[in-house]
Parts: C-alpha cells; sequence; structure tokens
C-alpha cells in the first residue's frame, strides 16, 4: 500500500482527534502508582493498557467529541465531523489488526 493522504474538514478538527492526545493519559495511567524503584521487566506500552488509563483514554476522547460538538453548536459552517470518538478510530483505522473489539482497551491491548 502506498501512504494515503485525507483532506481535513479544517485545521481545528485535526488538533481535537483524540489520536493526539493518546499518550500522556496512557503514560500517567501506567506510571502513576510508581515507587521509583527499576522495574524487572520494560512496561508494555500498548498491549499494557490498563483499567485506569484506559478509563483517562474514554473520559478525554469523550471530551473533546463533546468540545467538537459545542463548536458546530455555535459555528454551524464549521465541519467538526471528523473529530470521533478514540474507540471508533481505532475501529476505522486498525480494523485489520484489532483481534477484540469489545471495548477500547481491548481494541488497543489486541491491535
Amino acid at each position: 500500500k502506498e501512504p494515503k493522504l485525507t483532506l481535513a474538514a479544517n485545521y481545528l478538527s485535526i488538533n481535537l482527534l483524540a489520536d493526539s492526545v493518546v499518550h500522556p493519559p496512557m503514560m500517567y495511567g501506567t506510571w502513576k502508582d510508581w515507587d521509583g524503584k527499576p522495574v524487572t521487566e520494560k512496561p508494555l506500552f500498548y498491549q499494557g493498557l490498563n483499567d485506569f488509563a484506559a478509563g483517562m483514554l474514554d473520559t478525554v476522547s469523550t471530551e473533546l467529541v463533546n468540545t467538537a460538538h459545542a463548536i458546530h453548536q455555535k459555528y454551524p459552517e464549521m465541519d467538526m465531523s471528523d473529530v470521533i470518538h478514540l474507540f471508533d478510530w481505532y475501529k476505522l483505522n486498525y480494523k485489520e489488526s484489532i483481534t477484540d473489539f469489545s471495548t477500547l482497551q481491548t481494541a488497543m491491548r489486541t491491535c
């Protein structure tokens, strides 16, 4: 496959895409209880996504979708349809790779 470029509706909508803010909640969820001691194994990133981080990702993604909706309500000419929940984004972009579509967490862990 060749790289495929997709035209965005506007610059604001691409900045509200959940995939642009995935890493901070994941890092916080992974390390929030770290005791400062060396770990015995390298932690997995996506495959090691824990419940807390997955919940944070869901919350952040929902906030972004709600923000896009509020912008569109105030400025109907702004096409914010590109802003979708992270779970929906994963299902669209990794449909061939995901082996468990049950939740955002399982989709990210099995992708």
